[in-house]
């Protein structure tokens, strides 16, 4: 009977987990139960077995400055609400600070938001929301870190996933040292240089 909202930097991402939760709904033995011979899909969301909800489905996804006005539910997720295009500016940023107060109001009142995401500019919303009393949960390519990039060494978050040559593989890919701190090692830079 649970529901929620997706809302991301624009609507195909946004879309995009909607289809990768779909995904593991489908897959994984422990979830299948959820789905029935009836159950709505949309690339835009879907409804479980057991939803109660005539108005919204249990899962739906949004960009961020989509209009939102009616929907209500129990987990607002932003994932990837800010990235470049709409981090690249004060006005942007403000937008978006806009639209995240506005999708809160779709909260039922023991709802929870959920932010999942990387820090695209020293001036991200997401300290901001730490601040305010957030949790927060930081996982980077690499702790402990030495050096200067392109060549940071450190021990890998994740080794068996990302070793380390293919974390230096990836750091020397990138196009800048803004791009590597920002999106690897999740501390924001200028937006200007992201």
């Amino acid at each position: 009977t649970l529901l929620f909202l997706i809302q991301s930097a624009d609507d195909n991402l946004a879309m995009k987990m909607n289809s990768d939760v779909l995904k593991i709904i489908r897959s994984h033995p422990y979830c299948k139960h959820l789905l029935g011979k009836n159950n709505k899909t949309t690339e835009r969301g879907f409804q479980v077995q057991g939803a109660t909800s005539g108005r919204n489905l249990s899962v739906t996804a949004r960009g961020i400055m989509s209009n939102v006005t009616g929907f209500r539910c129990d987990y607002l997720v932003f994932d990837d609400a800010e990235v470049p295009n709409t981090a690249r500016s004060d006005k942007h940023r403000e937008d978006l600070r806009n639209r995240i107060s506005e999708s809160t109001r779709l909260l039922h009142p023991d709802g929870a938001r959920i932010f999942i995401g990387t820090p695209h500019a020293t001036e991200s919303i997401y300290p901001e929301m730490i601040d305010r009393g957030a949790a927060s949960f930081r996982v980077a390519f690499l702790q402990d870190v030495e050096g200067e990039w392109p060549f940071c060494t450190g021990t890998p978050s994740w080794p068996e996933r990302w070793t380390e040559e293919l974390i230096q593989r990836v750091q020397q890919s990138c196009q800048g040292k803004s791009e590597w701190f920002s999106q690897y090692m999740l501390i924001p830079m200028l937006a200007e240089e992201s």
